[in-house]
């Protein structure tokens, strides 16, 4: 019997009619699975809210993240680090609307058949893509992602692919699906699935809690898409180096002092 990754899927508490589907859903596919508890954006403690710079989101984004975004960013950012800590070769990270064909299943079986490079593959990446190399199987081929890709409902992460998320998740400054389909920034090697083998919208947005589907105005795809290839942000993002390097100082000596006392 062919191995499939372990399969987590993020729910808040409260929304107990999407965790009933996704667990129906996935019983259905005959696939294993792990409810994960998503951290509400409404309800953040100052010390989760210590691995945020507003001040950085600032320069990156333009705008302060919303309360649903630091929330969202961290409940994937946890689950990356738990990753790393057991171990993990390949994991499965779903968001709580999300419709998988069974062909998605025949993807995770064959994930061997990805090319080796591979440390992230996007099956619901919205943007434009192109069909490359060897089949999956059948008539199901791995594709670059053409655009930046802002949605992360449905997601298979390596152990190559979370050191470099790992490395530059913290502080926070972006949306977690920005992080993650940002290449120019982690160096993560993404592709996408096509034909689609997941849907997602199953469910009206939960953003308000979570942040999982944020709609971007055409004003801030452009801006996205552009603004790092321009060089006039050159004295910005050394001011943001400086930064990062100082508030990760202070993190390591507050919790260097917190072991002392």
């Amino acid at each position: 019997m062919k191995t499939i990754p372990p399969i987590w899927i993020i729910n808040l508490e409260k929304d107990i009619a999407r965790r009933n589907y996704m667990e129906q859903h996935l019983q259905e596919l005959g696939l294993s699975y792990e409810i994960i508890p998503a951290i509400n954006g409404e309800n953040l403690s100052p010390e989760l809210l210590s691995f945020y710079s507003p001040f950085m989101a600032k320069i990156r984004t333009g705008r302060e993240l919303t309360k649903g975004e630091i929330g969202c960013a961290l409940t994937h950012a946890r689950l990356w680090e738990r990753m790393e800590k057991e171990n993990l070769s390949e994991v499965v990270i779903l968001e709580d609307d999300v419709k998988l064909e069974q062909e998605f299943v025949r993807c995770l079986e064959n994930f061997n058949h990805f090319p080796s490079f591979v440390e992230f593959v996007n099956f619901t990446s919205p943007v434009q893509q192109k069909p490359f190399g060897k089949p999956i199987f059948d008539d199901y081929y791995p594709t670059l992602l053409l655009d930046v890709s802002l949605l992360l409902s449905c997601y298979l992460l390596t152990a190559r692919g979370v050191k470099k998320l790992l490395y530059h998740v913290y502080p926070l400054v972006l949306p977690a699906d920005e992080l993650t389909g940002r290449a120019y920034i982690t160096g993560m090697v993404s592709v996408g699935v096509f034909p689609k083998v997941a849907q997602t919208g199953i469910f009206d947005s939960s953003l308000e809690n979570i942040g999982i589907a944020r709609k971007y105005t055409n004003r801030e795809l452009r801006y996205l898409k552009y603004k790092d290839k321009f060089k006039k942000l050159m004295i910005a993002l050394k001011l943001e180096a400086l930064v990062i390097k100082f508030i990760r100082f202070r993190r390591k000596k507050h919790i260097i002092m917190r072991q002392l006392k």
